[in-house]
């Protein structure tokens, strides 16, 4: 079986009390970065590590960030996984989906890419192309590169304002 890009990890814990659960890991150094104790989430920081929190009945939830959630879908989808949130939009129009592991922990992966790049096509052949993982900024426009299922040659695609813009090499239908 070949090896998939699963992207980032950070563990993500379901508790009871999340303002509670924030004073508590404060005690051992972490911060709080992001999310809102009124809505039920916080992610918490100690020099790099970092833990999500999340409202919940307990227990524990496995985060992967920005991998290639197609190709992961793909793969547990061939091999009869039941996904729980098949490519759901997630804040951001990013996707996400979840599994369960057989012994039911939570198991997310979640990309913030654009709804469109899951769309994308190669600007040389027209065939269907998916993200590499490679993300950059080029001045204004945030850009992501692709590798083309048909061709197999790799192309960048730019995002002006959270919106597509265009592709390098240029895309002749634009």
């Amino acid at each position: 079986m070949n090896q998939l890009d699963l992207g980032r990890f950070f563990l993500g814990l379901n508790v009871h009390d999340i303002g509670r659960s924030v004073d508590f890991y404060g005690l051992l150094g972490f911060r709080m970065v992001a999310g809102s104790v009124e809505e039920g989430w916080a992610i918490v920081d100690n020099g790099g590590l970092r833990l999500g929190l999340f409202r919940g009945e307990g227990g524990v939830l496995l985060n992967f960030l920005e991998g290639r959630v197609r190709e992961i879908t793909d793969s547990l989808r061939k091999r009869g996984v039941e996904l729980k949130e098949e490519e759901a939009a997630a804040a951001g129009d990013g996707v996400s989906f979840t599994v369960k592991d057989p012994d039911g922990n939570l198991i997310n992966f979640s990309s913030s890419s654009e709804k469109g790049e899951w769309n994308m096509n190669c600007p040389r052949c027209g065939a269907p192309s998916e993200p590499n993982g490679k993300e950059f900024t080029f001045g204004k426009f945030k850009g992501r590169s692709y590798l083309c299922r048909g061709c197999r040659k790799s192309f960048n695609a730019f995002y002006k304002e959270g919106r597509f813009s265009h592709t390098v090499p240029r895309n002749k239908n634009r």
